[in-house]
């Protein structure tokens, strides 16, 4: 629910293509907290598999030559925020 409310509060902050470009790397900070909090291992291909993933999405959002992301300080805090309530929630769930 926090990392709802916070995303939500970023948007005030940031633009909607540097939100998508965000919580589409919310799989690395879910892997190091599953790591962290249930101890999981995972092999190079999954770490592999995730950085490319974030780097495809971000790589399509930022296609658009029109588009000038806006990164306020305050936005880029509140959607980190936002990324490690969702990271724990997750993990915190399947525990």
């Amino acid at each position: 629910m926090a990392g709802l409310y916070l995303t939500n509060m970023s948007l005030n902050y940031l633009d909607y293509a540097t939100r998508v470009i965000f919580k589409s790397s919310k799989v690395i900070p879910v892997m190091i907290f599953g790591m962290v909090v249930q101890g999981r291992k995972y092999s190079w291909q999954q770490y592999c598999a995730g950085i490319l993933l974030v780097m495809g999405i971000s790589s399509f959002t930022m296609g658009d030559k029109a588009m000038h992301p806006t990164f306020s300080p305050i936005g880029v805090g509140l959607i980190s925020l936002a990324l490690v309530c969702d990271a724990l929630t997750s993990n915190l769930e399947e525990k």
